[in-house]
């Protein structure tokens, strides 16, 4: 093969002002003479003045110069492409500038006939026979890149002795039977007119059916179910008149191939699906002459363990608060909900509260403060059992508390009242779903990390805020119904209720106040330069509780954990901050 070398076509620019250095565009081929079993890459570059960008175009291809265009626009200035017929290709490339105008270059590209061997292939049938059948072989299925079938040269080789058989032109079928059983490597090489050949080669099991060979078998567990593994043995297969003779087994599940013999009369299957199934079984004797029955497996759908849940109304309380738990999102493939009994742990110690019982609901009130791990157990109608556990948090305070639901996405959240307000007990977890203002996301989990939100709430873009959340409407309500963004005379209120140089103390998860303040960090946009920068910063550390209405900057309610005080600061609207809903007067 020639080296490649380039055949420039020039275009001058159409809009180029007097005096100025035109654009002109150029079309390379690597192989200038590619055969029709080769690629080529082509190439198309640019040229002009010192200060051309060229990153500014884009190029499509018509291969046949007939004004249609094969390609789409792209950025990328070179493809390959193969030619499958021989003859001169004249080649277009059009490249399109940001300012609309475009550029086109033609080039004429050699196509010589290249060739290629064939690819053969065969099948059998019947699959298998006796010493009697009358195999058919079918290379139909040989193909050739330049040639039909009926200028291929077939040969064949039926014994692997490296002598043809049968060798004819342009017939793929052959015909053969074997004088004895056997896995015979049947080969066949087809070569085209070119002198170009190739090979390929299958084996084939000639049986002979032996009547005298008696299968058995024996399936355990009788009556298996989906969740047992089925051991199938043919280890009391016989030979009439010949005790002691040995055996090879193959088995065949429906649908399936058989397997390959063995000496091992076991088959296991691990955890079939439910259903009828047709096995067989082949059992091979002397001379490889075997015998072949069919028999039936029927396996039942075994009695599946439930799925426990537990659904509560509020993370934190304190000990005035109804706490209620719900099994009823448990699940089981065999039985409903209704169907299910449970019973209850409420303090974690390992020692049931209740008995058994058809109902899912469950109430309690804790005299004593601290963190309990409450646990359930489900019992399906067979006896099967599952255990789930969630943790609640239970202050010493008396504070009034209650609960509401965001009918929005049914999160339900604690609520507690602090003097004459009412206040969230937890952070928002209201997920927006829509789309973000400019290029961010209006709401977010710390760290893309569903689990912080569980914990600490979600992370509200204030610009996103600010625009689309005024409050105004319910519709433009961040907040549940009923509840919305704190102002400052909300926050005011509150610490003077509280106590403002103690405020942090309070507010503050276990203080006294119940407010359980939840250290979600915050995360902001930086620029620096021509680069921005998206940081995440002090989880667990600091909260920015978002205050209304955002004008110009945001402000925030900052707490720190551990300080006995809280801030009041502004920030940036480009960073996204925790939100606590007060309700509405």
């Amino acid at each position: 093969m020639k080296r490649g070398f380039l055949i420039p076509v020039l275009i001058f620019f159409l809009a180029c002002k007097r005096e100025e250095v035109p654009v002109t565009l150029t079309v390379e081929f690597s192989n200038v003479k590619p055969s029709t079993i080769e690629s080529t890459l082509c190439r198309a570059r640019l040229a002009g003045p010192a200060n051309l960008d060229t990153t500014l175009y884009v190029f499509r291809w018509d291969w046949e110069s007939d004004k249609t265009w094969d390609t789409k626009y792209s950025a990328v200035p070179w493809i390959r492409k193969s030619f499958t017929l021989p003859g001169v290709r004249t080649v277009t490339v059009g490249a399109l500038a940001a300012n609309g105008q475009v550029i086109t270059a033609t080039a004429q590209l050699k196509v010589v006939q290249g060739y290629s061997a064939p690819v053969p292939d065969f099948t059998v049938s019947p699959d298998s026979g006796n010493f009697r059948t009358v195999f058919t072989f079918d290379a139909s299925r040989t193909r050739d890149a330049q040639e039909t079938g009926a200028m291929l040269t077939y040969s064949w080789d039926f014994n692997n002795d490296q002598r043809f058989d049968v060798v004819e032109k342009g017939n793929p079928i052959a015909h053969h039977s074997f004088s004895a059983s056997g896995i015979y490597k049947v080969n066949l090489l087809v070569a085209d007119t070119s002198k170009l050949w190739a090979r390929v080669e299958k084996e084939i099991i000639v049986n002979r059916l032996d009547t005298l060979i008696v299968p058995a078998w024996h399936v355990a567990p009788e009556y298996p179910s989906d969740l047992d593994t089925v051991r199938m043995d043919a280890s009391g297969s016989s030979y009439t008149g010949a005790p002691g003779t040995s055996f090879v087994y193959s088995w065949k599940k429906p649908r399936g191939a058989w397997t390959e013999s063995s000496a091992d009369p076991v088959l296991v299957w691990l955890r079939p699906a439910e259903g009828i199934y047709m096995m067989s079984l082949r059992v091979y004797g002397p001379d490889n002459l075997y015998n072949e029955k069919t028999f039936e497996v029927v396996v039942a759908r075994a009695n599946k363990k439930p799925t426990a849940r537990i659904e509560k109304n509020i993370r934190f309380g304190n000990i005035l608060s109804v706490f209620e738990f719900s099994a009823w999102s448990s699940s089981d493939p065999e039985n409903v909900p209704s169907e299910m009994q449970v019973r209850w742990d409420f303090d974690g110690d390992g020692n049931w509260d209740s008995p058994y019982s058809y109902d899912k609901i469950a109430q309690r009130v804790y005299s004593i403060p601290g963190v309990y791990k409450v646990k359930v157990q489900v019992m399906d109608m067979g006896g099967l059992t599952d255990i789930a556990t969630t943790e609640i948090n239970v202050s010493g305070n008396t504070n009034p508390t209650s609960q509401i639901k965001d009918v929005r996405d049914e999160q339900v959240y604690g609520i507690v009242q602090i003097g004459k307000q009412w206040w969230m007990g937890e952070n928002l977890k209201w997920d927006m779903k829509q789309v973000g203002f400019g290029d961010y996301y209006p709401s977010w989990c710390f760290n893309d990390n569903p689990a912080i939100c569980t914990v600490t709430g979600r992370l509200y873009y204030a610009a996103t805020v600010a625009a689309d959340y005024t409050g105004e409407t319910e519709t433009r309500n961040l907040c549940p119904r009923g509840f919305h963004i704190p102002t400052m005379d909300d926050w005011t209120e509150l610490l003077q209720e509280v106590g403002r140089e103690t405020a942090g103390t309070a507010l503050a998860y276990g203080g006294k106040s119940d407010f359980n303040i939840l250290l979600g960090g915050f995360a902001a946009w930086h620029h620096y330069g021509q680069y921005n920068e998206f940081e995440p910063d002090s989880l667990y550390k600091v909260a920015y509780f978002l205050t209304a209405p955002i004008v110009g900057n945001a402000r925030v309610m900052q707490y720190r954990r551990n300080e006995s005080t809280v801030q009041f600061r502004d920030v940036t609207t480009e960073g996204y901050y925790s939100v606590r809903c007060v309700k509405d007067k």
